[in-house]
């Protein structure tokens, strides 16, 4: 009787395992689906951009990175160019591949490639279950009835409250900044495309230079059909003191002239429009400086966090604005009866004719 207890208890251990290897290998051909499949276009605007054997490439690194495969097999010879090129855009739009190690491959002509990996199958397993976790739990607020400008506000938010600005071994992925609470600029865009495309919305990575000419990676995404720029991570400046703030939230192209795309690989679309930033979603729009005391007195708040944040409608706003701040006792006497402060710290962001204050 107990060998027969025995030999069933191994039996019902090798269904399990039989039944987790098949859950397994239809995930893996559900990622091959969706890469072959029109939503996986649609959702991926620098895909679009690559002519057909770009595409095909892009496809079949998908696929084989998806599978975990240490060599991948490409269908035609691509020169090197050609292979960095389509490598790099999908480094970049695909944050769950964050497992991928910075080292690749390249010559001459390839028909096939090498892939290096920075875990094992089981360690990217178990790692991407922590970031879906991790993604979800940001996701949990959102309701269908949300608008797609209030969804994004909401990952936006939930990742800045959720990470801080360091250097660590995963501070240039999805991972490193969803489960570690840990991201530089790459970081936080990745998380961004990750949480936002896991919530069925449409964004993308765009990788560039800032005015100053430093490396800097932020995000593109479509709110009801035109596109925005997004960038967490200035978002989440120590300057504001772990205060989220959102003067680069649903911004247009004119107010990040700071901001230059490398359209090298791909070039992001335009963003013309300017309606749905946060200041004009929740009414923190400051058209004459003489409304400032009154305006204060209204915002502070309003919305969570100890911060009065607002947009000027003119560059003539801004600055007059600026200055009431510094000399208009009425001003001051305003943020003080609001916030209980007497010294508060004041920021204004020029390009975006934007001020922050934190109490």
């Amino acid at each position: 009787m107990r060998q027969l207890r025995t030999v069933i208890g191994v039996g019902i251990l090798m269904i399990f395992l039989m039944i987790a290897m098949a859950v397994a290998v239809n995930q893996r051909k559900e990622k091959k689906q969706e890469a072959k499949s029109g939503d996986f276009a649609s959702a991926r605007y620098p895909y679009k951009q690559l002519d057909e054997r770009g595409k095909k490439l892009y496809t079949a690194l998908y696929e084989g990175i998806a599978d975990f495969r240490t060599r991948i097999s490409l269908p035609d010879t691509y020169t090197a160019d050609e292979y960095k090129k389509v490598y790099l855009l999908l480094t970049t739009q695909e944050p769950e591949f964050f497992y991928l190690d910075t080292t690749y491959e390249t010559a001459a002509e390839m028909s096939s490639v090498g892939m290096h990996y920075t875990t094992d199958r089981s360690g990217a397993e178990k790692m991407t279950k922590d970031m879906e976790s991790a993604a979800d739990r940001i996701l949990r607020g959102i309701s269908p009835v949300l608008s797609e400008q209030q969804k994004m506000l909401m990952i936006h938010d939930g990742i800045a409250e959720n990470c801080f600005y360091e250097k660590t071994a995963h501070s240039s992925d999805a991972y490193g900044c969803l489960v570690e609470g840990t991201a530089q600029c790459e970081g936080y865009a990745k998380a961004f495309l990750y949480v936002a495309r896991r919530a069925g919305l449409e964004a993308m990575c765009v990788p560039g230079v800032t005015i100053a000419g430093e490396a800097h990676i932020w995000n593109k995404a479509k709110i009801d059909g035109k596109y925005y720029n997004i960038d967490v991570t200035w978002d989440d400046d120590d300057t504001y003191e772990g205060e989220v703030v959102h003067s680069c939230f649903a911004a247009s192209d004119r107010a990040f002239l700071d901001h230059e795309p490398d359209e090298s690989i791909f070039s992001p679309p335009s963003g013309t429009d300017a309606t749905k930033t946060y200041y004009q979603l929740y009414g923190l729009v400051l058209n004459e400086a003489s409304r400032l005391p009154e305006m204060v007195r209204s915002w502070y708040g309003q919305r969570p966090g100890n911060v009065i944040e607002f947009r000027c409608t003119s560059d003539e706003t801004l600055a007059e604005a600026k200055t009431a701040l510094k000399t208009d006792p009425e001003v001051r006497r305003a943020i003080e009866e609001t916030t209980g402060s007497t010294y508060p710290r004041m920021y204004a962001d020029e390009e975006r004719d934007t001020i922050v204050i934190l109490p």
